[in-house]
């Protein structure tokens, strides 16, 4: 069974960080920037693998000092906003 769907206010997320995190995402997922949107599922609809994850939490520890990334909460491209 699914558990409800979180539900994520990106509003509060600048244009820039959400800019930049997409185009990291495109780069590994192969597609243009513009395909990128926040409810597509990393490994699911992307079709990233554990690597590709692990270069996402090096890519936001170095680029937004963020520590403790827990690489089970990174289902979403909405979840690296955050």
């Amino acid at each position: 069974p699914k558990g409800p769907q979180e539900v994520v206010d990106l509003s509060a997320i600048s244009s820039e960080v959400k800019t930049q995190i997409a185009a990291k995402v495109a780069s590994l997922a192969k597609i243009p920037t513009t395909q990128v949107l926040p409810d597509l599922k990393l490994i699911e609809h992307l079709g990233l693998d554990s690597l590709d994850h692990a270069e996402l939490i090096a890519f936001l520890e170095t680029e937004f000092n963020v520590t403790g990334v827990a690489p089970e909460k990174l289902t979403t491209v909405g979840s690296l906003y955050l």
